[in-house]
């Protein structure tokens, strides 16, 4: 039998070929144009043409959830923390599996929120198929949760974070903003690490 010890945190993430916190919106391609290697429209900030990718939001939630099993085999308490985009998955994963702890860095609500706030004059939900929405899967959330906010946060909009925030139970979720730090540099900041340390050790 497998020894178990703890605390343990799987740290989730999202964006190989670009910068998970310059993504805003993801589309899937036409059938005609679907491949191997190619299902998905990433639009990054700064990029004229998107990245073609092929995970969909239902195989990364699989691929999570399949980590976290494997890992709680060894460990009785796992905390799960993401980040900008890859909070999304940790709210998933935290609705759906007995997490200890959950810490969300610049979350929002959902992606397809996201989008139709970058894109007001768009039809985003019906070309948005991956809406990583964390908002209608707060309320099944049941660990305690942290949640780390940049002051200036140009990324993800405040008001979406703070919708996220409400939908967890009352007193459930407590909230740290950085003055002076936005979405990228918050990381640099050693309170950073410091508040998710306490939260995960205590």
């Amino acid at each position: 039998m497998a020894t178990k010890r703890e605390p343990r945190l799987i740290s989730l993430g999202y964006g190989k070929f670009a910068r998970a916190d310059r993504i805003y919106a993801l589309v899937p391609l036409d059938p005609a144009e679907r491949g191997d290697g190619r299902r998905t429209y990433v639009h990054v900030d700064g990029l004229t043409e998107p990245v073609v990718a092929s995970r969909s939001e239902k195989a990364i939630l699989a691929d999570a959830e399949l980590l976290f099993d494997r890992v709680h085999e060894r460990h009785a308490r796992v905390a799960v923390m993401g980040r900008s985009l890859g909070s999304g998955v940790a709210v998933h994963l935290a609705s759906v599996r007995d997490v200890s702890k959950l810490v969300l860095v610049t979350p929002y609500d959902s992606v397809l929120r996201i989008a139709q706030g970058r894109l007001p004059f768009v039809p985003v939900s019906w070309l948005l198929a991956d809406t990583f929405d964390s908002l209608s899967k707060a309320p099944r959330v049941h660990a305690p949760v942290l949640v780390l906010l940049a002051e200036l946060d140009s990324s993800i909009p405040r008001v979406n974070s703070e919708r996220l925030v409400s939908a967890f139970g009352s007193g459930q979720a407590s909230v740290r903003t950085f003055s002076g730090a936005d979405h990228n540099s918050i990381s640099d900041l050693a309170d950073y690490w410091r508040a998710v340390a306490e939260f995960v050790l205590h």
